[in-house]
């Protein structure tokens, strides 16, 4: 036994040993290298495909529900009776909107706000496929979120994916509007995502490819300080929005102002 174990450890034998450690480290570091690889490649293919499909479609793939189901939800929160105002704000192509405004028909009415006409044409056919009314279209400028709307003409104001697209400086101007945009007792749902593995925070990319950042998103405590800091209250959340990556809602209130009489 001895005469194996010296055997062994003689130069060629401990040479030979070292070698097959290393090109086994190697092989492992290089196999976790790979599957880090496909991993990373996989989720941000993913969330590039949801993005086109949000485009194309106004849903996301990877949703855990349907459209219907979101809106139901939307629905909810903002308490859609017939009769109703509803304002979206950034509506895209109206897939939402041609979803809610039922909720709120006989008698309601729709507004949408985008920054391009495109968008607001886009909406408008949305609607007048799904057998609704014409909405009420407005271009949103970095000074005005919907330059020529009369005070109080909202009951309730939502937008979906939008917020974390708007800069900061810009939604310091549009948040007092939208006190003055809702009637007395109307309320604003924000539906956005935060960052990957944080709820707070400042605005940051939402995650990292390579060191690179991917699109800036609005984590959900500093949306909240945001808004209760320009005239509004927190009635609900921020909550869980499970129809896409890190989505989270939060449902605001004005705050009434004191009469100037």
């Amino acid at each position: 036994c001895k005469s194996m174990i010296f055997e062994l450890w003689r130069p060629q034998h401990q040479r030979s040993f070292i070698s097959s450690c290393l090109m086994r480290s190697t092989m492992v570091i290089l196999l976790s290298l790979f599957v880090s690889l496909c991993a990373i490649t996989l989720t941000y293919s993913v969330q590039i495909w949801d993005a086109v499909s949000y485009m194309q479609t106004g849903v996301f793939q990877t949703q855990s529900s349907d459209l219907d189901l979101e809106a139901d939800v939307f629905a909810g929160h903002l308490k859609l009776l017939p009769g109703m105002a509803i304002c979206e704000m950034g509506s895209a192509n109206g897939a939402l909107m041609a979803k809610l405004g039922p909720k709120v028909m006989p008698g309601g009415s729709l507004i949408a706000t985008a920054p391009n006409y495109a968008e607001l044409a886009a909406t408008n056919a949305a609607a007048l496929a799904a057998g609704l009314p014409s909405v009420r279209t407005f271009k949103a400028t970095n000074v005005s979120w919907a330059p020529g709307l009369p005070p109080a003409s909202c009951d309730v104001l939502y937008s979906r994916m939008v917020y974390h697209m708007i800069p900061k400086d810009v939604i310091a101007l549009y948040i007092p509007q939208w006190v003055t945009a809702l009637k007395p007792g109307g309320r604003i749902l924000i539906v956005d995502h935060n960052p990957m593995g944080t709820h707070s925070g400042p605005r940051r990319p939402m995650s990292y490819i390579f060191g690179v950042g991917t699109m800036v998103v609005v984590p959900q405590d500093t949306e909240v300080n945001e808004i209760t800091s320009g005239g509004f209250s927190l009635l609900e959340g921020p909550f869980e929005h499970p129809f896409f990556h890190g989505g989270y809602g939060a449902v605001y209130q004005a705050i009434p102002q004191a009469s100037t009489s």
